[in-house]
């Protein structure tokens, strides 16, 4: 009413609530519940508006219905479907990744367990991510479909995928590492924050300057993952030994990173079905008899 529009009728209080939930984290709600449900209002206007021509808009109620707060359920559950189609046959035709794959089916009999009715807190758990591997043996790439998989299965609300290296964060003076890191954590909310080579946050105890600084983007970001738990996933990659370096760095790592999975090099015969792959899909292309 402060802003001189109504509800539709059939939109109620548990309605908004539905509408804070699905734009929202529960982190985020519950740090700025109040401000969110004006925002949340602001958002609605601004689709409504922009969704009518000028001579309807003036001749217009001033009401917001269900779509305008972004409710639309049938629309947002055939979109989901088709994400979650394309998402799955990608998967199904992907060469290699043994580790992502298993791991994935494992999640998605949890996902069937619970739409079928089972207990949904199977679905609380930590979903980071620490990727290991070799140049080349695909870990932006499984971030970013495993990214796409957690979406499509809704165990993600916000279509966001934020891809930084770990060397960014290092800061070069003094308070600068800190909101660089919440920053980059809050931009990420809803979604998943990818850090490659994330080894450069392990750098020495010693004290000196480049070291203290890894130390305060590690600190700062095991902070930020603990107050945002329920919010994103968080992905870190890099090379083997250099990755377990860095799970030594600091005890709560292990803790808020419980999943670690290795991806293999290719062998010649993934990396020749890779090759024709590609071939195919980006150019069209056939690889002559007996190739």
């Amino acid at each position: 009413s402060a802003f001189g529009y109504k509800l539709s009728e059939g939109l109620c209080a548990r309605t908004l609530q539905q509408a804070l939930c699905a734009t929202w984290p529960r982190d985020v709600l519950a740090m700025r519940n109040a401000h969110l449900a004006r925002e949340l209002v602001q958002r609605a206007i601004s689709t409504r508006n922009h969704r009518l021509s000028l001579p309807r808009l003036m001749r217009a109620p001033l009401e917001l219905s269900q779509h305008h707060l972004g409710l639309d359920a049938e629309q947002g559950l055939q979109s989901l479907l088709a994400q979650r189609e394309a998402v799955e046959a990608e998967l199904a035709t992907l060469v290699g990744m043994g580790p992502l794959k298993e791991f994935l089916r494992k999640l998605g009999a949890k996902v069937e367990y619970v739409q079928r009715g089972g207990d949904s807190r199977l679905l609380e758990g930590c979903l980071n991510i620490v990727l290991t591997g070799n140049p080349g043996a695909g870990k932006t790439t499984a971030a970013r479909l495993l990214f796409r998989w957690l979406r499509a299965h809704g165990l993600l609300q916000q279509d966001v995928f934020v891809e930084r290296n770990a060397l960014e964060l290092k800061g070069t003076h003094i308070g600068w590492t800190c909101p660089q890191v919440k920053d980059m954590v809050n931009s990420a909310l809803g979604g998943c924050l990818f850090l490659d080579e994330a080894y450069a946050l392990s750098g020495g105890r010693d004290g000196d300057r480049g070291d203290s600084f890894s130390d305060e983007a590690l600190r700062t970001l095991l902070t930020e993952i603990e107050n945002n738990r329920s919010s994103l996933c968080v992905v870190l990659a890099g090379y083997r030994d250099a990755m377990l370096h860095l799970m030594r760095a600091d005890p709560g790592l292990v803790r808020r990173f419980p999943n670690v999975l290795h991806l293999d090099d290719y062998t010649p015969a993934e990396l020749a079905a890779i090759a024709k792959n590609t071939a195919a899909a980006r150019y069209g292309l056939e690889f002559a008899p007996g190739l």
